[in-house]
């Protein structure tokens, strides 16, 4: 469904940018965003190629195998836009379930 998708890529996005503002990207492993988003990995990874054709990530592989992902400068001004919506979300995966942060953002 459409909506699924769209609102997944927005997750990936804001786990992204929030992660890479707490300092652990700018490229982030795969491995750490699942571990945040309560998904199933592979449908997430589908989000995130879809995120590279529109120009909103970047992803690569480590020499060990594993996948790392990266906003780009596309992909940045869209999260800093969306962080100026008063009704921006972000969920994250705590204690087991999906918790809300809200975050309000004063320009």
């Amino acid at each position: 469904k459409e909506s699924d998708a769209l609102f997944w890529q927005d997750e990936l996005l804001q786990v992204l940018y929030w992660l890479t503002g707490e300092g652990l990207g700018p490229k982030v492993r795969w491995q750490d965003i699942c571990a945040l988003l309560d998904a199933d990995a592979e449908m997430l990874w589908a989000q995130a190629e879809q995120l590279t054709a529109r120009g909103f990530v970047e992803w690569g592989e480590e020499a060990d195998g594993s996948r790392w992902l990266r906003l780009t400068e596309a992909g940045e001004k869209r999260e800093v836009a969306d962080l100026r919506k008063p009704s921006t979300i972000y969920s994250v995966k705590g204690m087991g379930r999906a918790v809300p942060i809200a975050i309000a953002i004063t320009p």
